[in-house]
């Protein structure tokens, strides 16, 4: 008889390995020996992942919607920004219009 223990330790032990590979995988592909830098991605990806037990990814099953990832602003917006700086003057132009309608 095999203690039915074990095949829960054999599932935390693969479930750990998947982990450091995709973070092994994760450093390498971004030139990073820092692996705390890479537990969210990581973390995303495995959170984003399809679940057969629950046919549904965990984000999925907690927040009722799939993982929206990227950043999307209008046109309107971006057609102008060439820098860093033209990006940072539209964001901060559209939090005062949002703090003060008047402006």
């Amino acid at each position: 008889m095999v203690n039915p223990g074990i095949r829960k330790v054999r599932g935390v032990e693969r479930a750990n390995q998947d982990i450091e590979n995709m973070l092994t995988t994760w450093m390498q592909d971004n030139n990073n020996s820092h692996w705390s830098k890479g537990l969210r991605f990581v973390q995303l990806m495995k959170n984003r992942a399809f679940h057969a037990g629950i046919k549904q990814s965990p984000y999925e099953a907690l927040f009722g919607c799939k993982v929206k990832v990227g950043l999307q602003l209008p046109n309107d917006f971006t057609q102008n920004v060439e820098t860093e700086e033209d990006l940072e003057k539209i964001i901060q132009d559209l939090t005062k219009k949002e703090e003060d309608p008047e402006v």
